[in-house]
């Protein structure tokens, strides 16, 4: 279902009547004579139901002007004037302009009073009464025109959540529709400021490839303005997240020396910046110290899990570079002969040694977090026992083995 959202202001009523002017959409088309904006762009994108939100003050008599075969009766129209010249227009009125404007409209419409005063409460009201109205629907248009300054923001926020809500695969929002009316014309240019929305998939997407070090995300947000850039971006996060670190190098810097040619358009350039550096790494920074980057990341967060793998590879990692070459640092055997090589040494000294017992505790975090292993080790155990202990038992080893 298609669902328009628009809101309904209040302006000193002209003795001529409402004005009518025409607005004027970017493809051409033009909806003559509309005296209220959200039945312009009813026409104009066809609903399947038309939500408008107003205060009991509103201009509601100014919804029926563009419907001259609606008829109310002379004495609820008397009334709904006097309404709302006397900012006291009711529910129970909107409710029968509303079930009179869909009798004769191609579309189902719905009239809502929101609160008038714009604090965080009537904030939340407002965006309760949105959610609510737009329940059921799988595409979204909203008119932010007319109404109180906040409300295009609350607008949006109901957007986002929305979308959020109800999954952003099966749901959209087809445009944010702004109309430009310069002082003393008779024409409106319609402008469609949709793409804003787009700022909002972005930021989801950085701060989970900050925290993740997948940019999956981020490469599908490019496909279609930059396919190449975003091809080796996938690979090479692909490749990073199942700690293939090497294979990893060739894509990222494909993606970073196109980067640095490339001016990325729209919400995509803002990021740019933070993007180049994710994956400057490649330049110089060794793979174990990228690795324990998110290990470290993963601990800040509370992801124990994540911060257990990635801590132990990353020292594994620097094992194996220890005693082979760069290409080797993905070679299986290379590194269990390197781990196993490490353990051999600890032997008979783990209570002694600190970087010992950091591993044995570091793989046996790892085992029993990734496996459900139990820990032989008591420190291990009790820190399976407590967030704040287990914290604490990673960091340290993370300090211990990847200073």
């Amino acid at each position: 279902m298609h669902t328009l959202v628009s809101f309904i202001g209040r302006t000193r009523r002209p003795e001529q009547g409402y004005e009518r002017i025409a607005y004027n959409f970017p493809d051409g088309a033009v909806q003559n004579g509309i005296a209220f904006i959200g039945n312009g762009v009813a026409q104009y994108t066809k609903p399947d139901r038309l939500v408008i939100l107003g205060t009991s003050g509103s201009m509601w008599d100014q919804v029926i002007v563009d419907y001259p075969e609606v008829k109310l009766g002379e004495e609820k129209d008397l009334a709904l004037s006097d309404s709302v010249d006397n900012q006291a227009t009711t529910a129970e009125q909107l409710s029968e302009v509303a079930a009179a404007l869909s009798e004769t409209a191609s579309f189902t419409v719905d009239l809502r009073l929101i609160p008038e005063t714009p604090g965080m409460e009537q904030t939340w009201e407002i965006l309760h009464t949105l959610v609510d109205a737009t329940s059921g629907s799988d595409r979204l248009t909203i008119d932010i025109t007319h109404g109180f300054r906040h409300l295009p923001m609350v607008a949006m926020m109901a957007a986002l959540y929305r979308r959020t809500l109800d999954d952003s695969q099966s749901f959209s929002v087809d445009a944010l529709w702004y109309a430009q009316l310069p002082p003393g014309a008779k024409e409106a240019e319609m402008h469609n400021i949709v793409g804003i929305l787009a700022l909002a998939d972005w930021m989801e997407a950085i701060q989970h490839s900050r925290t993740t070090g997948d940019l999956s995300r981020v490469a599908e947000l490019l496909r279609e303005e930059a396919p190449e850039i975003a091809e080796n971006l996938a690979q090479g996060s692909f490749k990073e997240t199942i700690h293939q670190g090497t294979q990893a190098r060739g894509p990222y810097r494909k993606a970073r020396k196109t980067l640095s040619e490339t001016t990325l358009p729209g919400p995509a350039g803002l990021f740019q910046p933070i993007l180049e550096d994710q994956i400057s790494w490649v330049d110089g920074q060794h793979l174990h110290v990228r690795q324990a980057a998110h290990a470290r990341s993963a601990l800040e967060r509370k992801d124990y899990l994540r911060a257990a793998l990635y801590g132990y590879e990353a020292f594994v990692t620097q094992l194996t570079r220890e005693h082979h070459s760069i290409e080797q640092l993905d070679h299986h055997e290379k590194r269990k002969a390197a781990s196993d090589a490490f353990a051999e040494s600890c032997q008979g000294r783990s209570k002694e040694d600190p970087k010992c017992r950091a591993f044995h505790q570091l793989r046996q975090l790892r085992n029993a977090l990734a496996h459900g292993d139990q820990p032989k080790h008591a420190d291990v155990q009790a820190a399976l026992h407590s967030p704040q202990a287990l914290h604490k038992l990673l960091s340290e080893a993370l300090d211990r083995l990847l200073p």
